[in-house]
């Protein structure tokens, strides 16, 4: 047992096969980098008890079935990384417990679907958000106004549609929007 690891770094490793449920055991993990590997199967929501992880890079793999709902358990977390993988559902309300992450990039997903949640407002620490390249459909939520500190919003080549609210001329830290190849009509 890896009682008090602190870190755990598998990148690029040539990992295959699901993620262990046991990794919810390494209570003190503050950053978990499985990226770059072929691990397969569910992100088990025992990922979720990891309450002091405040990195999480679980992206380039072959992860599938849905964000576990739980992920709001996760209130420390600064950085959700999970793009080029297979994940499919929508994204969960729960997500707007998080409310000191930074970095959400979901990008590559093709089966993430539905809406952003309006809980999304409540991250009002998020610089990057990513869900380009996915099934993320209907409107961009007016809650996305509470992110003064966004930085960059890429919800492109996906299934948007509706107006852009002007909501979003509230984020003034805004340099960069990116959300072509949508069904967005203008503004609001």
């Amino acid at each position: 047992m890896l009682f008090g690891v602190s870190h755990k770094l598998l990148v690029g490793d040539y990992l295959t096969g699901p993620i262990p449920r046991q990794i919810g055991d390494l209570q003190e993990l503050r950053l978990l980098d499985l990226s770059d590997n072929g691990l397969s199967g569910e992100i088990p929501g025992e990922i979720c008890r990891l309450v002091k992880l405040e990195q999480l890079y679980l992206n380039t793999n072959r992860l599938e079935g849905e964000i576990p709902g739980e992920v709001g358990n996760l209130t420390g977390l600064v950085e959700l990384t999970i793009y080029d993988n297979q994940l499919s559902g929508g994204i969960p309300g729960s997500i707007g417990n998080m409310k000191k992450l930074e970095v959400i990039r979901a990008g590559g997903n093709k089966n993430l679907e539905g809406p952003i949640p309006q809980e999304i407002g409540n991250c009002t620490n998020l610089v990057l958000l990513g869900l380009a390249e996915t099934s993320i459909s209907g409107f961009l939520p007016a809650s996305l106004g509470n992110l003064k500190k966004l930085q960059t919003l890429a919800v492109y080549t996906a299934l948007l549609s509706g107006q852009i609210p002007p909501e979003l001329g509230d984020c003034t830290s805004l340099q960069n929007i990116y959300l072509y190849e949508n069904s967005l009509t203008g503004f609001d």
